[in-house]
């Protein structure tokens, strides 16, 4: 079960980067996709993530390593940039999606339309800062669960 939770994360982190570049390229309007159609694959992405979760919570004997190196589990703990500033960032995009799915349910005012852009990409912002902070923190981490050595089991 490891596995389908191991490939189905994967899959989910290169499914949303994918769409994030896509979101992107359509915000300059280099590329051009009906809004439908992306909204309904980051629903997707949402969905998949949402099951994804719901089997690491159910099923955590299966995807907590026993023999997991607390030290390592120690410093992402105790580092900044996975502790309250990722927090920050969760609640903020959590937030900022209410925000957005009101605007669309309140009949798209054309002033709101600037306002839900430019707050995602402030959130956009915000998370590429977190995350180059959690690469540069615990790039050995990143490289280990990214290629894993012979040891370790799959």
């Amino acid at each position: 079960m490891k596995t389908v939770f191991d490939l189905g994360f994967r899959v989910y982190a290169i499914g949303v980067g994918l769409l994030g570049i896509v979101t992107a390229l359509l915000a300059f309007e280099l590329v051009a996709v009906s809004a439908t159609i992306l909204g309904g694959l980051w629903i997707g992405a949402a969905a998949l993530g949402g099951a994804i979760v719901l089997g690491l919570t159910l099923d955590t004997d299966d995807v907590v390593e026993a023999d997991r190196d607390t030290a390592r589990c120690d410093r992402w703990d105790e580092c900044m940039f996975t502790g309250w500033l990722l927090n920050i960032y969760l609640i903020t995009a959590a937030i900022w999606a209410g925000v957005s799915f009101g605007w669309f349910i309140g009949g798209q005012a054309a002033a709101g339309v600037s306002v839900v852009g430019y707050g995602w990409i402030a959130v956009a912002v915000y998370g590429a800062i977190v995350a180059a902070g959690i690469t540069a923190t615990h790039y050995d981490f990143l490289v280990e669960a990214v290629t894993p050595t012979a040891d370790v089991e799959p």
